[in-house]
């Protein structure tokens, strides 16, 4: 219904607290860093059907992997106008994603990468036990850190 009157469709989202965007600086006052280190990347998948918290660290490809999943979060208009520019020869695919990929993929050359793979049923209050422990372990070249999610 909303979507036939654009105008009221705007309205709703701009009124509806879901909806509200706000910068980080907005909600972090002062607290931002305007760089930072990169020590290292670590993709986190939580699996169904394992039962204890795993790894992959050869031939991981995580600028892909964000790359893939933070488009799915734009607007599906703004994504499909901008392919069917991309086929229409208006904008060019590495100057769009390429790019993106690329500078994602020049980023975490240099640090350890590494995709931690978490039960599906560990509870999401024990997730960033789990990531921490992980973590701190990649960062000291420890081969195999993490402890069994149960």
């Amino acid at each position: 219904m909303l979507r036939k009157v654009p105008g009221l469709l705007q309205l709703a989202r701009r009124l509806n607290p879901q909806s509200v965007r706000l910068a980080p600086s907005e909600v972090f006052v002062g607290a931002l860093a305007r760089d930072a280190q990169l020590a290292g990347v670590i993709w986190l998948d939580r699996v169904v059907g394992i039962f204890e918290t795993s790894a992959q660290h050869d031939q991981v490809d995580v600028a892909s992997r964000v790359v893939g999943s933070t488009l799915n979060e734009y607007d599906r208009r703004c994504v499909r106008a901008t392919n069917t520019a991309m086929g229409l020869g208006i904008v060019k695919f590495d100057e769009y994603l390429g790019r993106w990929n690329k500078t994602l993929g020049e980023a975490f050359a240099p640090v350890p990468q590494s995709i931690a793979q978490i039960p599906a049923d560990v509870p999401v209050s024990q997730v960033p036990f789990e990531v921490r422990a992980y973590a701190e372990g990649m960062l000291d070249g420890v081969s195999h850190v993490l402890s069994p999610s149960r």
